[in-house]
């Protein structure tokens, strides 16, 4: 009985993300440790509890994991894919020291009047607006996406629930800051069954559909498409736009020296699909200055993000959430929306012994979601002695292979959280005990984060090609997080 009535006081968590596989700038590396960092912490203000009772328990309804996932998506959405250029915030790190950690943030005084996209979240809304920056222009979710080849914004998004198998997913949808909350939505109305009239909820939203459904939950969205993507749509995405539809457009016509060769042509796609529209001429103050978009200091990665959370009982869902590639066809729905190619989350193997794994996917091409690629890797984690890190290589040797045999780009990224199954007791909740974090990568870098209880701080980094990708094609992090240890 005091076991379980310690884990009520400090309830055990983990949480890992992601900014995308592929190239990103030394330049802009602490705006995304920052960003993950963020990420991180807003998961872990849902996931631990505030006097015996979850964070925003009684107004989020159920699905705490899906909440949690939820709130880091909309942070990465915010900041790693659309507001780069921030300074590194270690100075400014909120440290989960206690169960009450909230009344004992420290903060640096520096930072501390600007701060506003995470202030102590005392209450509901201080914590929206550390989710979404409601106070902060510089940080709204959607703003900087890629564009369409009409020249518009549209994002997918995906989220899924571990335990009950809820998925919830919007595709292609315009006019939205967040597509992670429609998804959300979705995903938590599948775990409450069957509507009105015995109605089957949807799983999977497109388009204008997705965005009526939303305004009909009561979602806030712009007025419209219009009014939304002037102020979705940045100069600096707006630039890019214009260069690559001027290059597809003298492709087309037959004119102009681009080097559209058979043998080469994948590399320009690359370039148009990899390029990711950080805006740094905020960051660099140079007041909208015109910059090479093919210089090192800019950022080439896939824009999708994710999310794996495990709360303290070994609930875990994930997520992943994108503003799609650059130059894309209007409506085209991308890996981050896909059912078992973006994420994928289980609490049991494939023949129904407890198995906890949750795994997330970025990468190039559409070659990640014909293999369902995130379901693939946790199944075959789940089925594999060797531990989650050879499922993740197991994969992605297919996308190397694939690339060689077509052409196609081999970027990509993969993470994945494996959970140590709680011994569940008579009167004794179950507590999570340890994790495995496995992240493999075919492209230059790869940006992860993770953060348990059991730690002080995020743990942040940009990972970068080695030797071993030169003689492989894949690198690869892993490491084993006992939650039940002390801090360290």
């Amino acid at each position: 009985m005091a076991e379980a009535e310690s884990a009520d006081q400090n309830p055990r968590f983990f949480v890992a993300v992601h900014v995308g596989a592929g190239f990103h700038a030394p330049s802009n590396e602490k705006a995304l440790r920052s960003a993950m960092k963020r990420a991180c912490l807003a998961a872990a203000s849902v996931l631990r509890k505030i006097d015996g009772r979850p964070v925003l328990k009684a107004r989020l309804g159920p699905g705490e994991c899906i909440d949690a996932v939820s709130a880091a998506l909309q942070v990465l959405e915010v900041d790693a894919t659309h507001s780069c250029g921030k300074e590194d915030d270690d100075d400014l790190m909120v440290e989960l020291k206690s169960p009450h950690f909230i009344n004992k943030e420290r903060v640096s005084q520096k930072r501390r009047l600007n701060f506003s996209c995470m202030p102590p979240p005392h209450t509901d809304i201080a914590f929206t607006e550390m989710v979404y920056g409601l106070d902060d222009p510089s940080t709204n979710a959607g703003r900087g996406s890629n564009l369409t080849e009409d020249g518009h914004v549209e994002c997918d998004a995906s989220i899924m629930d571990g335990d009950s198998g809820a998925f919830g997913a919007v595709g292609a949808v315009p006019g939205v800051r967040n597509g992670i909350q429609i998804a959300a939505l979705l995903a938590k109305e599948q775990m409450l069954g069957p509507s009105l009239l015995g109605r089957i909820p949807p799983i999977f939203l497109v388009g204008e559909g997705a965005r009526v459904w939303a305004i009909s939950k009561d979602i806030p969205l712009p007025a419209s498409i219009a009014e939304a993507d002037k102020w979705l749509v940045t100069e600096r995405a707006k630039r890019q736009w214009e260069k690559f539809k001027a290059m597809l457009d003298d492709a087309k016509a037959g004119t102009g020296e681009i080097g559209i060769k058979r043998s080469s042509g994948h590399q320009m796609i690359a370039a148009i699909s990899e390029a990711q529209p950080c805006d740094h001429s905020k960051a660099n103050g140079d007041h909208g200055l015109s910059s090479n978009l093919n210089a090192p200091e800019d950022d080439l990665i896939m824009d999708t993000v994710g999310v794996i959370c495990v709360d303290t009982e070994g609930h875990i869902a994930s997520g992943a959430s994108s503003g799609g590639i650059a130059l894309k066809v209007s409506g085209r729905v991308g890996l981050a929306a896909m059912y078992g190619s973006g994420c994928w989350a289980s609490s049991k193997g494939p023949f129904g012994a407890p198995f906890i794994v949750g795994c997330c996917v970025s990468g190039a091409g559409e070659y990640l979601m014909k293999g369902f690629a995130a379901r693939e890797c946790c199944v075959s984690s789940s089925l594999s002695q060797a531990g989650p890190a050879s499922a993740c290589g197991k994969v992605l040797r297919s996308v190397i292979q694939e690339s060689s045999q077509h052409g196609i780009d081999k970027s990509a990224g993969i993470l994945l959280v494996q959970a140590e199954a709680p011994i569940t007791l008579p009167g004794i909740s179950p507590m999570l005990k340890a994790i495995e974090i496995s992240a493999a990568y075919t492209s230059q870098s790869f940006g992860i984060g993770y953060f348990g209880c059991s730690m002080e701080r995020p743990k942040v980094s940009i990972l970068r090609s080695t030797k071993q990708q030169d003689r492989t094609g894949i690198d690869q992090f892993a490491a084993r997080i006992d939650v039940n240890a002390e801090k360290w």
